[in-house]
């Protein structure tokens, strides 16, 4: 990439390596797939103080939608109104919604009792629960806010969509039409039975993921090679080993393992993000290109490839479609810094030092704000 040949001072080399090494908290799920289990969640319903279980919810023969929102993003507010108008118009359909909210890293009491009092303005008919810490949201590895997991009634995950738009809404109903045995073929093909793992393989792809959160990227590969043994067709622990390998900045056995994730999985979109990152690492900019609008075309609001396609744009000298497919990015995490940093890396390979500076200390404010 072309942006190592500014000469960087030691402000921007701090800048940098705080921000790129964020843990990650944008794949809808980097860590899910259609097919998988979807994990347990206990909480309390911020309103009611009810407990809230997905494993009771499941285990009571419902089908379970789980969306990721908050009160700072307009489309998560507009599916939390969508989803009101679904329940109210199916009372005695046996699917529960359960709404996650995501608001920040660090919650408050003011910041808490805003979400309490959005709730309450809003009157849903269905548990809200705050995600403390962000662990929910981690261990989902949600890439956009709002994120939805939509689930069958054994508790596997049979759609999973980023973002919101008409079209969603109409993907959700139609959804549950076909779950609930209302339908029989959807209309728009959007469920997948997805690959389902053995038992054993998923367990220890599950571990990898847990040490690979913890940075313990030696431990993880260790378990996700265990993973891969037992059940070689899986192919999400591929797409973990690449991911972990990329980090590792061993660039070649990274693209093998994502190409071998979408060679399982042709509609795996993570994999396919991270065959276009490692392309455009490489230099390679319209293989980047290519299977970064593959990505895209599977999921139009997957946050990793639109800041991917901004710096393949920018590498062409497109700034102007750079900054389209950041904005998009923008709009679906207004809390993550790394858009605001690959904005940062834009004006950078623009000569544009000072608007670089801002982007970056935006970043900086987003992962360390003020007391």
């Amino acid at each position: 990439m072309s942006f190592v040949k500014h000469k960087s001072t030691n402000l921007f080399i701090i800048l940098l390596i705080a921000v790129l090494f964020v843990p990650s908290a944008t794949a809808a799920f980097r860590y899910l797939q259609e097919g998988m289990k979807l994990p347990i969640i206990n909480n309390t319903d911020i309103l009611t103080g009810e407990k809230v279980s997905t494993d009771k919810i499941i285990k009571d023969n419902n089908m379970l939608i789980v969306v990721f929102w908050s009160t700072w993003s307009k489309r998560s507010v507009e599916e939390l109104i969508s989803l009101k108008k679904i329940t109210l118009l199916h009372p005695n359909d046996r699917f529960k919604i359960i709404a996650v909210n995501v608001e920040s890293q660090k919650m408050s009491a003011q910041l808490t009792e805003k979400v309490v009092q959005f709730t309450k303005d809003l009157d849903l008919p269905f548990p809200v629960i705050i995600d403390n810490n962000l662990e929910i949201f981690y261990q989902f590895g949600v890439i956009a806010v709002p994120s939805t997991a939509i689930t069958d009634t054994t508790g596997v995950i049979r759609y999973g969509p980023a973002g919101f738009s008409l079209t969603t809404h109409d993907l959700i109903i139609d959804s549950i039409d076909v779950l609930l045995g209302k339908k029989v073929v959807t209309v728009s093909d959007t469920l997948k039975k997805g690959y389902i793992p053995n038992l054993k393989s998923s367990r220890y792809y599950n571990l990898a993921l847990n040490l690979r959160n913890k940075r313990m990227y030696e431990r993880a590969l260790a378990n996700v090679e265990i993973a891969v043994k037992n059940d070689s067709l899986f192919p999400v622990p591929y797409s973990l080993m690449g991911e972990i390998y990329n980090i590792l900045h061993e660039n070649e056995k990274s693209l093998n393992y994502y190409k071998k994730a979408v060679t399982l999985d042709s509609t795996f979109v993570a994999a396919w993000n991270g065959v276009g990152e490692l392309h455009l690492k490489n230099n390679h900019i319209d293989s980047a290109i290519t299977a970064l609008n593959r990505a895209i075309s599977l999921d139009e609001f997957y946050a990793p490839a639109l800041l991917n396609l901004a710096l393949c744009y920018s590498e062409q000298g497109d700034k102007e479609k750079a900054l389209e497919n950041l904005k998009i990015a923008q709009e679906l995490h207004l809390q993550n810094p790394r858009p605001y940093y690959y904005l940062g890396l834009i004006y950078l390979n623009d000569s544009d030092t000072t608007n670089a500076i801002t982007s970056f200390r935006d970043a900086l404010d987003i992962l360390y704000p003020a007391p």
